[in-house]
């Protein structure tokens, strides 16, 4: 019994409506699997790898000599504060200390009064 071409037809349509998706989800699996073994570093250079882990070590310690030297450099600028802060204090008890030392004016009296603008 040979087939038909009608019959090879209904045969292979329904094939290639399967097989079109079939293969993008095989092309699909295997891109997945190469960007998983990318980011593991399976086949990648191993030079290069140690090359970037030791850059990134570098940029650790001079990250941390960084801020070794900022939090130094802000201990410094407190301590220049609170030496100023001191400074001023002892500055406002000084001149505190002469005005009170300094005598009152001599009170007006009362009968005499200035209107400003009038002469004599």
């Amino acid at each position: 019994m040979p087939i038909s071409g009608q019959d090879l037809a209904s045969i292979l349509v329904p094939c290639a409506v399967f097989a079109i998706p079939i293969t993008a989800i095989i092309t699909s699996h295997q891109r997945k699997l190469a960007e998983i073994k990318a980011r593991m570093g399976i086949g990648t250079d191993s030079a290069a790898l140690n090359e970037i882990k030791s850059e990134l070590g570098a940029l650790r310690r001079e990250v941390s000599s960084l801020r070794d030297t900022t939090t130094t450099f802000d201990m410094s600028f407190d301590a220049a504060i609170s030496r100023l802060e001191h400074r001023v204090d002892r500055i406002d008890e000084a001149s505190s200390a002469t005005a009170s030392l300094r005598t009152a004016p001599p009170a007006r009296n009362d009968d005499t009064q200035i209107i400003l603008g009038q002469k004599g």
